[in-house]
């Protein structure tokens, strides 16, 4: 996947411990910087510490509840 090119799906999202994304990411709109705690397409789950606010081009599946500071609701895919 390119996360250079445009997205072609947006959805709001929650946060969640247990639910995955409604589409795989190319990227997250952070509203406000923070820590990220994800699942990457691979599975693995990483904690990225003081992402910033604006668009975080990022692949993948699942942003976790515990452990993310970062106020984000957009992902893009496609």
């Amino acid at each position: 996947m390119n996360i250079t090119s445009s997205a072609r799906q947006v959805r709001l999202f929650t946060k969640s411990d247990t639910a995955k994304l409604p589409i795989p990411s190319r990227g997250l709109l952070i509203a406000t910087a923070g820590d990220l705690r994800v699942t990457d397409m691979s599975g693995e789950v990483v904690t990225i510490p003081a992402v910033p606010a604006g668009i975080f081009p990022i692949e993948c599946t699942k942003v976790w509840s515990t452990g993310t500071t970062a106020v984000c609701t957009v992902v893009l895919g496609g």
